[in-house]
């Protein structure tokens, strides 16, 4: 008898949810490799070209439903638990959900990457540098994705494209000090002279999602891919309203009696359509003013995001009216409803160097 166990005996409690760490937890690995030629070009300009890889091993990882149970027409998830019980303090007790933390996770980087730069001269620096680049893996790669997998204890189901690869970005920058009335004086030069315009442009392509659809297998919550039957990109034609095509996708369930056969997990990959590319300029105009010797003050006006050029987040999952529909025909599905970045902000600033 005890405060735990006041009745005394074996004493069985609700499931109760663990955590677990196994004993051969390893510590992460990581190579990397490089190349890159670089060429010497007219006008103070500099060419870098390269390829750069790494592969990442025993990466730290979570599982958050590793104790969730397979498809089935039984919605009494709990009995059908991999795991049932577990022995604690001299007690047998009901395991419910249970989070694994390993050292499982893989992943693995390609990257062609660019770069040309213009030294500081006449006034003028400038850069562009622009990666062609795959980043994928699976689990949760350092907190880049969530813990939860369709299938926990089929890993390879779930390999794909890190939520943060890219497959091309480009950026262009400058600075630039405008060469006007630097012989005036008086208040032409005071009006005139001084002027600096500085300017970002990226241009970046979308990020990887995941189309997922709402838990109709009794598998306790665990987030739920449903079938592939098509591309679902809808190329030059999508738009914010509708992103991908639902069509493409078939619902999965284990609710519907005469249809045994969907009751499976979905075969749609993880994160096989992207988001919208970002386009991007960020632009500045600042005017310099020698006060004294060593002392300037600097007068800035800063435009981000300065064409006010939307950069949209991830589209809708797909979903169903009622609990016999298959094909996609809930609200929404699909459409577009967050923005990645504010639209146009313009500040300014007063900065006094000394």
């Amino acid at each position: 008898m005890s405060f735990d166990n006041p009745f005394g005996g074996n004493l069985r409690v609700g499931p109760s949810n663990l955590l677990y760490i196994p004993s051969n937890h390893r510590s992460p690995n990581q190579w990397q490799w490089s190349l890159d030629i670089q060429r010497e070009l007219p006008l103070s300009t500099a060419l870098t070209v390269g390829y750069v890889g790494s592969k990442s091993s025993n990466i730290g990882n979570t599982v958050a439903n590793f104790n969730s149970p397979d498809p089935s027409s039984d919605a009494n998830f709990q009995r059908r638990r991999p795991y049932q019980q577990f022995y604690d303090d001299g007690r047998v007790q009901d395991l419910g959900g249970l989070r694994l933390i390993d050292s499982y996770g893989n992943g693995s980087y390609h990257g062609l990457q660019m770069s040309l730069e213009k030294r500081y001269s006449h006034g003028l620096v400038y850069g562009l540098s622009y990666t062609f680049s795959k980043a994928m893996g699976d689990g949760e790669a350092g907190g880049n994705e969530d813990g939860n997998f369709q299938d926990p204890r089929n890993r390879a189901s779930s390999r794909g494209r890190f939520q943060f690869d890219q497959t091309q970005s480009a950026v262009f920058h400058f600075v630039y000090d405008l060469p006007f009335g630097n012989g005036l004086h008086g208040a032409p030069g005071y009006l005139i002279k001084g002027w600096q315009v500085n300017g970002i442009l990226s241009l970046r392509s979308g990020f990887p999602f995941t189309v997922t659809q709402s838990a109709d297998l009794n598998t306790g919550g665990t987030p739920i891919r449903p079938d592939r039957i098509a591309s679902g990109s809808l190329g030059d034609k999508a738009s914010r309203q509708l992103w991908f095509d639902p069509t493409a996708f078939r619902r999965v369930t284990c609710n519907i009696p005469s249809r045994p056969d969907l009751c499976h997990y979905g075969n749609s990959g993880k994160a096989i359509l992207e988001t919208p590319g970002q386009r991007n300029l960020d632009f500045s105009v600042y005017r310099n003013f020698q006060v004294r010797e060593n002392v300037r003050l600097q007068f800035r006006t800063e435009f981000f995001n300065f064409t006010n050029t939307p950069y949209f987040g991830a589209p809708n999952g797909i979903s169903f009216q009622n609990i016999n529909s298959l094909v996609p025909d809930g609200p929404r599905n699909g459409e577009i409803r967050s923005l990645r970045t504010p639209m146009r902000i313009i500040q300014f600033g007063l900065k006094l160097a000394f």
